[in-house]
């Protein structure tokens, strides 16, 4: 099913073709919400929560502002960030875990450079998200 992320109409689509939302679903973004702004970021996450019953999972990479503001010439494609990913997720009802490349469990031998502390604010950040819904 091909369909814009950006327009409500996808969840009726998603319906139609058979979705089921009184199961528990499991939900991939990757490489995705850090290309919306955050209205359409929230109206995605918005979208996604009500489609989903407890025990659903999430899962997804933001970046942090120091990131999304960046000199690289690919960094004027970003158009929203995650400063904080636990309470922002939180705030949608899921409860959510974040780690960086490089972290345990996250790199499988892939990554070889370690972000910084996510408490030093101020540094860049890509974050791996994993989220449970509990409401």
């Amino acid at each position: 099913m091909a369909a814009d992320l950006k327009d409500s109409l996808w969840s009726e689509m998603l319906i139609t073709q058979g979705y089921q939302p009184s199961k528990p679903s499991i939900w991939l973004l990757e490489g995705v919400l850090y290309y919306l702004n955050e209205e359409e970021v929230h109206n995605l996450l918005t979208t996604i929560t009500t489609l989903s019953v407890k025990g659903s999972w999430f899962g997804a990479d933001v970046i942090n502002s120091v990131i999304m503001n960046g000199q690289h010439d690919w960094a004027k494609y970003w158009l929203s960030c995650c400063d904080d990913p636990e309470s922002f997720f939180e705030q949608y009802g899921w409860q959510t875990s974040a780690i960086q490349p490089g972290d345990e469990g996250a790199s499988f031998g892939r990554f070889t450079c370690q972000f910084s502390d996510p408490s030093l604010i101020d540094k860049p950040h890509l974050y791996f998200i994993a989220a449970c819904r509990q409401e």
